[in-house]
């Protein structure tokens, strides 16, 4: 599956473009997807506004939801506003008219974006189970999410389907105190102790059990740099099927 890491706002049709990328240039319905109403600036009507859409796999960011607000609205939480075009030279949309949209890590964002549809029909995402984003310019511009289930919540599930299919264990009879086995810890019999830095306040020790210490790291950085796709094992089975 190809993730959204990225969305601009294009004057032009020939780019140049980011790498990897591709205009929405027309609608679900074949019409141009200009999102500039006619007219332009000024009565100039050779301004054009177009969606591009970047899809890369080493992003470690992508697009977890759109939304269009109006002038008088406040950017909404998480999100960022899209305000000039991927070629920095003017304002991206008309004035009552701003394109939002929040990223998360793609290793740990439960909701990722994965297709963007301009329409004109006011339909299509209830038809097509795409997210209604808003309208630019009389269009509507659509986006389907992919929805992962969090890793706890997965574990909860599980544990909770097989408490459920579990039979109830036979009843035993209690056993004696003077039969019953005792209970024996991996711990018994271990002497613990202050290290030598906490307990007497030995400067050089102190120094020394720092220069020791581990950098800590956050649960992204640990997925990011041991995450594997499988997606060499995918393609070796989809060729010998």
């Amino acid at each position: 599956m190809s993730f959204v890491s990225n969305v601009y706002i294009s004057s032009s049709l020939n780019g140049p473009h980011p790498p990897n990328s591709q205009i929405v240039s027309r609608t679900q319905e074949g019409n141009e997807a200009d999102l500039y109403p006619r007219g332009g600036f000024f009565g100039l009507k050779n301004i054009k506004r177009y969606l591009v859409v970047e899809r890369n796999k080493t992003e470690s960011e992508v697009i977890t939801d759109i939304c269009i607000i109006s002038e008088d609205q406040s950017v909404p939480s998480g999100f960022s506003e899209i305000k000039r075009t991927f070629e920095k030279d003017d304002k991206c949309l008309q004035k009552d008219e701003r394109l939002c949209v929040a990223k998360g890590s793609f290793h740990t964002s439960q909701k990722k974006v994965t297709e963007i549809a301009i329409t004109s029909d006011e339909d299509f995402a209830r038809n097509h189970l795409y997210t209604s984003a808003g309208k630019l310019n009389g269009l509507h511009l659509c986006f389907k999410v992919e929805v992962s289930a969090r890793l706890s919540d997965a574990k909860r599930a599980s544990a909770a389907d097989k408490k459920r299919a579990a039979p109830p264990p036979p009843a035993q009879p209690s056993p004696s105190r003077s039969c019953a086995p005792r209970l024996v810890s991996p711990l018994d019999g271990l002497q613990f102790s202050l290290h030598d830095c906490v307990s007497n306040g030995d400067a050089s020790s102190r120094q020394k059990f720092k220069k020791s210490n581990i950098a800590l790291q956050n649960q992204d950085e640990i997925v990011s740099k041991y995450f594997y796709g499988f997606e060499t094992e995918e393609k070796a089975l989809r060729k010998i099927h």
